[in-house]
């Protein structure tokens, strides 16, 4: 089975948030209150890739889960940026054609660049598609909500994922 995009949303480098508010009186989505460093605890997604070019359509589906979080963290400074560390083990379940195939890969946490914040929205550079949500966010953590969706002729990806972050 091919290896498609989902590797590519372990890569947080590219991105755009926006802030969805759960709770209104939570904090505001300010440089002061995101600023500080906090410990990826989970990550969890799905992927679907269809290729409807051939014969035979090709779909795809993927659901993967992390685990074994060795130091990963993201930090992010009042001036502006974020960077962070560490790893974890991406465990991906592909089915195909009715084929289960399962990989399992360790992953850098790769989160480096600078931000703004406009409104409700946090902009990360280095953007490639992606859009993530800012849920539940509070003086303990957040979650990241990231969707990305392309769309062609005869191809679609779509991709959905949740980081939970806690704040050390």
């Amino acid at each position: 089975m091919k290896n498609f995009k989902i590797l590519s949303l372990a890569i947080l480098s590219l991105f755009i948030f926006s802030c969805e508010s759960d709770d209104d009186n939570g904090p505001a989505l300010t440089n002061a209150s995101l600023a500080g460093t906090y410990n990826v605890t989970a990550f969890s997604g799905n992927a679907t890739e269809s290729d409807t070019s051939g014969n035979t359509p090709d779909i795809t589906e993927a659901d993967f889960t992390a685990s074994n979080f060795n130091n990963a963290t993201v930090t992010f400074t009042e001036s502006g940026l974020v960077t962070s560390t560490g790893s974890y083990t991406q465990t991906s379940i592909y089915t195909e054609d009715g084929m289960t195939e399962t990989e399992t890969n360790v992953e850098d946490l790769e989160i480096n660049g600078a931000f703004t914040i406009s409104g409700n929205s946090l902009i990360i550079t280095n953007t490639d598609g992606f859009s993530v949500t800012v849920r539940n966010f509070s003086s303990n953590g957040l979650e990241l909500y990231l969707q990305f969706t392309e769309i062609d002729t005869d191809y679609s990806y779509e991709a959905e994922a949740t980081y939970t972050l806690v704040r050390q």
